[in-house]
Formats: structure tokens, C-alpha cells, sequence
């Protein structure tokens, strides 16, 4: 046996986040509820709610949102928005996109009487889905 001392056994779970990822530092600002509205709105989010009297707390899932937002836009990363025009469309083309993947994973498993034209056809109508779902964020934001 050597005199050399084993390592630690790491505990189970996930292991520990960089130190320069850890978010460790606290920024406390006011908003009116316009404002915090506002914000919630374009996080894509609700309005975190609160008990009368308390100045924190309420919905985390909500909050946590809003900060991710926040870091975002103050860091110059923000994903692209849909306009609120184009919100409607977008989510009109949810069930059919839906329907063609499950009919090219129909197709792809060999289930039926189809042939390679056949997937062919649904993967050109589900990628010009994509496209159109993709034109209807904004640009240059």
C-alpha cells in the first residue's frame, strides 16, 4: 500500500457549477406595477404575484424569469421576440407542424405504403413551416 492518500469520493448528484457562473451578487430595483407589468410581458411571463405587505417573494418561477430577462437584455443577448401582431399566426402553425413530424416519424418507423417522395413532401412542407414561424419574430432587436 502506498502512503498516498485517496481522493474524496464526489457525493451523487450534479456536479458544482464554475465559480464564474455562480450568481451570488444581489440588484434590487423599484418598479411601478405598470412597469413590472410590463417587464413580466416581455419576458413572456405573468406578473409575479405578492401578500399585501411584502416588499419579495410571491412566484419564484415568475421572478426568475423576469431576471433572466433582465441579465439578458442588460448583457445584449435577448432571444427575438414575436410582435404581438404575429402571435396568432404563430400559434396557428403549432398543430400542423406538430401533425407533419408525426407523420414523417410514421414514415421514418416504415409504417404504410409510402415511398421516399412521400417523406420527401413532408419534410419540404414541415422545413417551409419552420421558415414561415421563423419570419415572424422581429429583426433587429
Amino acid at each position: 500500500m502506498s502512503n498516498q492518500s485517496k481522493p474524496p469520493k464526489q457525493k451523487p448528484g450534479p456536479s458544482a457549477k464554475a465559480l464564474h457562473k455562480i450568481k451570488h451578487n444581489h440588484l434590487g430595483i423599484y418598479l411601478s406595477d405598470t412597469e413590472l407589468a410590463d417587464l413580466a410581458c416581455r419576458a413572456g411571463t405573468r406578473v409575479p404575484l405578492t401578500k399585501p405587505g411584502l416588499r419579495s417573494g410571491g412566484d419564484t418561477a415568475a421572478r426568475k424569469k423576469i431576471a433572466a430577462y433582465i441579465r439578458h437584455a442588460a448583457f445584449g443577448s435577448l432571444p427575438p421576440r414575436i410582435p404581438s401582431a404575429n402571435i396568432e399566426i404563430w400559434t396557428s402553425l403549432t398543430k400542423p407542424l406538430s401533425n407533419l413530424n408525426q407523420i414523417a416519424k410514421k414514415l421514418n418507423e416504415g409504417g404504410g405504403i409510402y415511398d421516399a417522395d412521400d417523406m420527401f413532401y413532408v419534410i419540404c412542407l414541415r422545413d417551409q413551416i419552420s421558415e414561415l414561424r421563423k419570419s415572424l419574430f422581429e429583426t433587429g432587436t
